[in-house]
């Protein structure tokens, strides 16, 4: 398909013919910039505009601003009025009333209804939110005494999740399993919630920009082989071993979560 730009420089007439597509700087799409034989490119998604040789005094064109993804809804109801549920385990782990305000965590007794009818309620909800303060994931923590599974369900885009907790002045990185574990690990040092056992490569990028030096502190069980295969957490060390420059192993008989302040520090400071 051939197409060409018109442009109007001391009131005559340009025209240039389209060349190609590619990617877009601004946006990052794979193929919305077009590019034009004169040399001036333009973002057929969000604008973007690159002046050609040609037409230097085309200055005024406006690029116009990456619209932000709509706040992730929370299920209908959702309070930070917790349940009693929810504050028996968060007391479970010696979580704080300052850590559920700073954290904001949240609690529905609706729940979400799955496509299968079936509905998960109550449920305990901590969310993630970007510097704009869109909540752009959320994972909550099941307390059906019917609906067992899942035992967490979350909603939102994971892979925006790219928050480190903590205010440590150290380097080092403890990657975590859960929120719950990265809040008390974040009493010490820095953490990151992997909300699962794994990391897409995008988003360990991401975290790469932030840190050279991650140790990797899964659950327990996270360190087991199965079928002649390495254990999970093997794996996923081999895997982030290119973009960090130490990735260590942090093995304990509990989760990071299970664990009281005097132990979390002392299994830190081996770092």
């Amino acid at each position: 398909m051939s197409y060409s730009a018109i442009l109007m420089t001391k009131n005559q007439p340009m025209t240039s013919k389209f060349v190609k597509h590619e990617p877009c700087p601004h946006c990052g799409s794979k193929d919305n910039l077009g590019v034009w034989d004169d040399g001036h490119k333009w973002c057929f998604g969000c604008g973007y505009f690159v002046p050609g040789s040609a037409i230097e005094t085309f200055r005024s064109f406006k690029v116009k601003e990456k619209e932000k993804p709509a706040s992730i809804p929370f299920p209908s109801g959702t309070t930070n009025i917790l349940g009693p549920f929810g504050k028996l385990w968060l007391d479970r782990y010696q979580i704080t009333p300052i850590e559920i305000f700073k954290y904001r965590i949240l609690w529905s007794n609706h729940g979400v209804t799955l496509q299968n009818n079936s509905i998960i309620s109550p449920l305990l909800i901590f969310p993630i939110y970007d510097d704009s303060n869109f909540c752009i994931f959320w994972q909550g923590r099941n307390f059906s005494s019917v609906q067992k599974n899942p035992k967490y369900y979350s909603r939102g885009n994971k892979e925006a999740v790219n928050a480190v907790l903590g205010g440590s002045d150290k380097d080092t990185v403890f990657l975590v399993e859960d929120m719950l574990s990265a809040i008390k690990v974040a009493r010490f040092a820095k953490s990151f919630p992997l909300f699962g056992s794994d990391i897409s490569p995008a988003r360990a990028k991401k975290l790469s920009e932030k840190t050279r030096h991650i140790v990797l502190w899964l659950d327990p069980d996270k360190y087991q082989s199965s079928s002649g295969k390495s254990s999970p957490v093997l794996i996923l060390k081999r895997q982030l071993t290119s973009l960090f420059e130490n990735v260590d192993v942090l093995y304990t008989s509990r989760d990071p979560k299970d664990y009281a302040n005097d132990e979390i520090k002392r299994f830190i400071n081996q770092y």
